[in-house]
């Protein structure tokens, strides 16, 4: 009797199953695959300070080192916000500077509670509608 190729035996197929499950089991058993070095220290260096969670970030009035520490925000960026501060009280919400150009909406908005100022409630921005109205009006 001649084999078909390209079937398998009933045998095959639980022999594969067993094989499977005997690499499982000595995996499971052993605790897996270990790397072959300690694992990398991905603590901060020496020269960065993180921002505790009860502390947030002031876009008003921190410096640009740290801006940076928002992730997703580096330093050309936070040189953009800086340069763009309105006189000494910065901005009044999270809208003005989500329109200064070259800065990103999403680092800013994923921030949420630990940046100030904090995006406008109401849906449009009420600074930005005040703004517009007084420029219309010196014109």
């Amino acid at each position: 009797m001649q084999r078909k190729t390209g079937t398998i035996t009933l045998v095959e197929s639980y022999s594969h199953l067993l094989a499977w499950g005997l690499l499982l089991g000595w995996a499971l058993l052993t605790g897996g695959i270990r790397a072959a070095s300690a694992p990398a220290d991905l603590g901060p260096d020496d020269n960065t300070t993180l921002v505790p969670v009860a502390e947030g970030v002031d876009l008003c009035r921190d410096p640009i080192g740290r801006l940076v520490l928002i992730e997703g925000i580096g330093e050309i960026t936070a040189r953009r916000i800086v340069a763009a501060r309105r006189g000494h009280d910065g901005y009044r919400c999270l809208c003005q500077i989500l329109r200064v150009p070259g800065v990103p909406d999403g680092p800013l908005l994923e921030a949420g509670p630990w940046l100030t100022p904090r995006p406008c409630s109401s849906g449009f921005c009420r600074s930005g509608v005040a703004q517009e109205r007084s420029l219309l009006l010196k014109r």
